[in-house]
């Protein structure tokens, strides 16, 4: 062992990783068998011979001659062996060349993900800054008749920009209805007829979660996924969520396929939801957001008549909402 220790330091770096060395170590172990094998036949047959040729005084004549012959095989060996360790030495650089140049593609890749991913939240922060509502666009009539009888007058409202947008589209949807369906005919209306306002938004949402769940897992493996999803989430607000979620139910906008990465990277683990009265409000501004079927409809990715377990999890992640009887 000490002798191969010794042998492998001529060609292998200890600074070298686990898996190097161990390649390494299965290409060097057979060539240090070669030689050893070779230089102890060469020392037996010469010791050997030198035994015999000092008991016979006669034999040392053709000892000599043989000790001559027997150099030339051995420099024809080594000069062989010499071949034999620049072809693994070779093989060696180029084995570890191959892995410098895969840790280099999966850097670029990575850096090449995470330039478009942040120029894509670069874009989304400015299609929020960009927002603009105004909220005369929701009819008088469709105000909902107990704040007509609490004697509430309309009174001019002034246009809303930016983050703020997302506070007041639900505050309208709010004071014009208290069963979940009737905001979601409210939103549904602000959707078909002035579409302009937050239709870029969420058009600009859902092919940055495109693009997260788009690449191969070569370049990007579920966890990672999971987390770019997650720095996508952090940026939005309580509001914003509450509309993402009314913007998604069913028939609003596609085929479910927005509602489908919604619910694989959960994207409302944190809308703040209560269940009162058979239905699910949001605790910043009380708006009656869903019912029991609705929410299901969050619950998986291929969404059907499924029994709610008792705390909702699928787009809801890890910040799951109590329903009745839970403590």
């Amino acid at each position: 062992m000490i002798f191969y220790a010794a042998f492998k330091k001529l060609f292998v770096d200890e600074s070298s990783d686990e898996t190097a060395l161990d390649d390494h170590a299965n290409l060097l172990r057979p060539l240090f068998r070669a030689l050893l094998i070779a230089a102890s036949a060469v020392v037996v047959v010469l010791v050997l011979d030198l035994i015999f040729g000092l008991t016979s005084g006669s034999m040392l004549g053709p000892f000599g001659d043989f000790f001559g012959g027997v150099l030339n095989p051995i420099f024809t060996f080594l000069t062989f062996f010499g071949l034999i360790i620049t072809i693994v030495i070779q093989r060696m650089e180029l084995r570890l060349a191959r892995q410098e140049y895969a840790k280099t593609v999966v850097a670029l890749n990575t850096q090449a993900v995470e330039n478009t991913f942040f120029n894509v939240l670069d874009l989304h922060h400015e299609i929020v800054g960009g927002l603009s509502f105004n909220p005369e666009v929701f009819p008088e009539s469709q105000i909902d008749m107990s704040t007509r009888l609490a004697g509430m007058t309309r009174q001019r409202k002034s246009v809303v920009s930016g983050r703020s947008v997302f506070t007041a589209v639900l505050t309208e949807v709010r004071n014009r209805s208290s069963t979940p369906q009737q905001a979601y005919e409210n939103y549904q209306f602000l959707q078909t007829k002035h579409n302009g306002v937050l239709g870029h938004y969420f058009r600009n949402l859902y092919q940055a979660l495109k693009l997260i769940d788009s690449y191969p897992d070569e370049s990007l493996d579920r966890s990672q996924k999971e987390k770019y999803a997650s720095i996508l989430r952090s940026q939005l607000s309580s509001d914003e969520l509450a509309v993402l979620f009314l913007n998604c139910l069913a028939g609003m906008v596609d085929g479910g396929q927005f509602r489908n990465l919604i619910v694989r990277y959960r994207m409302l683990e944190h809308l703040p939801l209560r269940f009162q009265d058979d239905m699910f409000r949001t605790t910043s501004n009380d708006l009656a957001i869903a019912d029991l079927h609705t929410i299901s409809y969050y619950m998986t990715e291929h969404p059907a008549q499924v029994e709610l377990p008792r705390k909702l999890r699928g787009a809801f992640g890890t910040n799951p909402v109590p329903l009745p009887g839970d403590a």
